[in-house]
């Protein structure tokens, strides 16, 4: 797979939309260019095509559109939005009543790099770089499940003198507080939590922590049981 191939296939709604928008930007650079309109619609069903990893349609009106259409995927569809078009397109056009075809051609050549696969690349960019992704959407939803599932159970998890750490937010501040400082949360309250586990396994039937007949601030001492 060609490194670019991600972006003509990116499942990501805002790819996909872009993607849409650039099959309809082309079909009207094309009629405005006065392209022939059967060489417009098989560019878009051919690159349609590519996008959605489907076959192509192969079966065309004139032979001279027919012989360009398989010239082009005899090329490789994937080399189409990156500006490389069969020369066969130019007979193609002129059997349509096409005039100046080779300039024409040159035009949408253009559009395809210029106006079509550079702003794919900069849609993708701000995915990536400028507002978060499906991964870190994924992950901050994981993060809040397990900080809201420590607020609701540090008492019994963790030693009362690390509450304070499950304590230190709150379930309504989660929206605004950075990603970064979420995975520092999570590391820190699962650290506490081993060690206390560990503290656990090493008492004697019905012992207690000492720290159970301390007082915290805010924690009230457990009972000794039997």
């Amino acid at each position: 797979m060609f490194p670019l191939d991600h972006l003509f296939h990116c499942p990501h709604p805002l790819l996909r939309r872009k993607r849409e928008q650039i099959l309809e930007h082309l079909r009207k650079k094309g009629l405005k260019l006065r392209i022939p309109s059967p060489i417009i619609s098989t560019w878009c069903s051919l690159l349609s095509s590519y996008f959605d990893g489907t076959p192509p349609v192969t079966q065309l009106g004139s032979p001279e559109l027919q012989r360009a259409a398989s010239s082009q995927i005899s090329i490789g569809l994937q080399f189409m939005p990156r500006g490389f078009l069969s020369r066969e397109w130019i007979p193609a056009m002129e059997a349509h009543g096409c005039q100046s075809p080779d300039r024409k051609l040159a035009s949408m050549i253009l559009f395809l790099w210029l106006d079509a696969t550079d702003a794919l690349w900069r849609v993708r960019n701000d995915i990536v770089h400028r507002s978060q992704n499906l991964n870190e959407l994924a992950q901050e939803g994981m993060l809040d499940d397990q900080l809201q599932w420590y607020l609701s159970h540090y008492r019994t998890v963790l030693s009362c003198h690390d509450y304070k750490i499950a304590t230190r937010y709150k379930v309504e501040d989660l929206d605004v507080i950075p990603l970064r400082t979420k995975r520092q949360w999570i590391h820190h309250l699962e650290v506490a939590k081993t060690a206390f586990d560990q503290e656990k396994m090493i008492l004697a039937p019905g012992q207690q922590l000492l720290t159970n007949y301390f007082s915290f601030r805010g924690h009230t001492p457990q009972p000794a049981t039997a």
